[in-house]
């Protein structure tokens, strides 16, 4: 291994707080957010290979540290029927956001480990522009403690890996849930170093066992997210956002389940991630044709921590995941 460890970026991550909507929404361009200026960071980070990645990981620290309290961005509207999380309250990402050189990055990418995230970066590619997956609502206990102490969250993006852009969708158990013990909250996020951005909750289902359709396109700045339940043969109102080509990373495909810093890895039956792809240009590609890497999630974010969960290939485009502990 070399001294320049890519260590995926940790995150703060309060709770989600749901508002029940409807299952079939009318969504349309989503509010943006600003940043307010935060205190200096107070924790100590790697000490990162020049003053660009430095000042990037303060930038970020401060972030994590004391929540988005965000403000939205002049010319954006509310999304017709979706409703923003509470920025202080919320912080729904996975990559770390740590800008490393080429030759880093490889050295790297054989050994990647979180103390917040794992799964699959699909990279390779400088312009994917779709990423997709199906994926199963598992079930969810309460083995690790309250709803508000554990939160589990798989998700799908571009970017995040290579720079602090990131274009997300996925949902969410634990937190975004309150009493409830099963059942998964959904959500879209955007972010870059300058806009940390809440997460838009988008809708709820109980279906538990059902199977989840997600994809996500990017164009010119614009981006759909689009939820469909294929169990139930219905689906959610395709949200459109325009603006977000400073969000935008075309560089990695993701495929994640979150354990949020600060909070213990909800226990949660296996779960698979299957035709999972991504979209450069006009070429698609199953995930595991496309080069890749796992980042494992592990209790100290290193080789020498205990797997919070495993993951297993099954195909050229899935893989499963089985919860190993809390924390």
């Amino acid at each position: 291994m070399t001294a320049r460890r890519l260590w995926p970026r940790r995150v703060c991550h309060v709770g989600l707080v749901p508002v029940v909507i409807s299952n079939r929404l009318r969504c349309g361009r989503a509010a943006a957010a600003g940043v307010l200026p935060f205190p200096s960071p107070k924790e100590k980070y790697e000490v990162l290979a020049d003053k660009h990645e430095l000042a990037h990981a303060e930038s970020l620290s401060r972030r994590e540290l004391y929540g988005g309290n965000a403000a939205s961005a002049a010319g954006s509207t509310p999304a017709t029927g979706c409703t923003l999380l509470n920025a202080t309250k919320t912080r729904l990402v996975g990559a770390d956001g740590k800008t490393v050189s080429p030759t880093a990055a490889k050295a790297v990418r054989a050994e990647a480990y979180s103390t917040n995230w794992g799964g699959y970066v699909a990279n390779g590619h400088s312009n994917y522009n779709e990423v997709y997956n199906d994926q199963n609502i598992p079930k969810y206990y309460t083995d690790c403690g309250a709803d508000n102490k554990t939160l589990a969250a798989p998700w799908i993006g571009l970017g995040g890996y290579n720079s602090a852009k990131l274009i997300q969708q996925g949902f969410a158990s634990g937190s975004s849930v309150g009493s409830t013990t099963q059942g998964v909250s959904l959500w879209y996020e955007y972010l870059n170093a300058a806009h940390q951005n809440p997460p838009v909750y988008i809708g709820h289902t109980l279906k538990t066992g059902h199977v989840i359709s997600q994809y996500m396109t990017y164009s010119s700045g614009k981006v759909g997210f689009h939820g469909y339940d294929r169990t139930a043969g219905s689906g959610w109102s395709p949200v459109n956002v325009s603006g977000l080509s400073s969000y935008y990373d075309g560089s990695t495909a993701d495929y994640i389940t979150e354990r949020p810093y600060g909070f213990k890895l909800r226990k949660f039956s296996k779960q698979t991630f299957s035709a999972a792809g991504a979209r450069y240009v006009s070429t698609f590609k199953d995930l595991f044709k496309l080069p890749n890497n796992e980042v494992r999630l592990t209790t100290n974010g290193r080789s020498s921590g205990a797997a919070l969960f495993t993951d297993t290939r099954s195909s050229a485009s899935a893989f499963s995941q089985t919860w190993k502990r809390c924390s």
